[in-house]
């Protein structure tokens, strides 16, 4: 089982004099766009030429490698409607945030079995890896910029699905 980049999608998004935005989206032809380089000079000559053509202003850009699972081995058990909802403070606030993890291992709750069976263990290393994940130093954030600051508790949800 491999991650293999599929190729590259580009958003561009322009805006006119009433602050009205339009998003364009195409993705690349991978047959000249073979590396994210590649891609970065693609998309440098299309806003150029957008630039050139429409009278609304580039605002922002969006390139984005898609990639996929070239195996793909469906999972025995998992059900993406079981979720492990994780509270959080965001940082610099006092706020909370909510984090869901579809289809989570049983080995993040308190106990396998029972009523602890529907509470995360939040001192669980798996759970503190992946949230330190969307911490202020780390890499990524949670939502509009914001960040964990301490993790404060979590728990067995289900959601709806109407998949069948």
């Amino acid at each position: 089982m491999a991650i293999v980049t599929q190729g590259f999608e580009l958003s561009i998004s322009v805006v006119d004099s009433g602050a009205n935005r339009s998003t364009l989206h195409w993705m690349a032809n991978t047959a000249v766009v073979i590396d994210f380089t590649t891609a970065q000079a693609q998309r440098d000559l299309l806003v150029t030429d957008l630039a050139a053509i429409t009278d609304s202003v580039v605002e922002s850009t969006r390139l984005t490698e898609v990639q996929y699972e070239d195996t793909l081995v469906y999972p025995a058990t998992a059900q993406n409607e079981n979720k492990a909802s994780i509270t959080y403070l965001i940082d610099g606030t006092n706020k909370k945030g909510n984090l869901k993890v579809p289809a989570p291992k049983i080995a993040i709750f308190v106990e396998t079995t029972g009523p602890n069976s529907n509470i995360v263990d939040t001192a669980n290393g798996i759970v503190v890896s992946y949230t330190d994940n969307f911490r202020s130093t780390a890499g990524w954030f949670i939502s509009d910029g914001e960040s964990i600051i301490t993790v404060l508790k979590g728990k067995r949800v289900h959601a709806k699905n109407n998949n069948g």
